[in-house]
């Protein structure tokens, strides 16, 4: 698992916090995305800048356009093609690599768009290994050569299919 978690979404979808769990090294998640997906279809997309760095145990906010905030980077980033950020259950907010791989996700439970412990598994945030066994043929895979594995495609990203470890 990597050290970037999605901590919160807010309930008036304002925005989306980020948080590094590191206490020691630094992230680059320069060119990554932030999506919110309902039915496995892309509904928001935000590409973080080249060379966007989150210090350790520092958090970002990615603010929708109805809440304007400035964009402020490296703190504050602006989602200008969209008024606000999805809130419902039905909601998966991911943070992908730019070849799509899914490093982090957040999907409500009802009535909570927070993480308690960023640290450890709440009952409205669960964050997998996110690697697939190859045999899975109901979603759209691209592979990673060099690990052997397989990842879900950003657009195809449907998280209540994956195993729990």
């Amino acid at each position: 698992m990597g050290n970037m978690k999605i901590i919160e979404v807010a309930a008036n979808g304002h925005f989306v916090r980020l948080l590094n769990i590191s206490l020691n090294t630094e992230e680059d998640i320069g060119n990554y995305i932030l999506q919110q997906n309902i039915g496995g279809h892309p509904v928001t997309v935000y590409h973080f800048p080249p060379r966007t760095r989150v210090n350790a145990g520092s958090s970002i906010t990615v603010w929708a356009a109805e809440a304007k905030v400035p964009h402020s980077p490296p703190k504050d980033f602006l989602l200008k093609e969209s008024n606000k950020f999805g809130t419902g259950p039905e909601c998966t907010t991911i943070l992908c690599k730019p070849n799509g791989q899914a490093v982090a996700w957040f999907t409500p439970g009802h009535g909570k768009s927070k993480l308690k412990d960023p640290c450890k598994d709440g009952e409205q945030f669960t964050d997998y290994e996110h690697a697939l066994p190859k045999n899975n043929a109901q979603h759209n895979f691209q592979s990673d050569k060099a690990k052997e594995e397989s990842f879900a495609n950003v657009c195809q990203f449907v998280p209540e299919t994956l195993p729990i470890k």
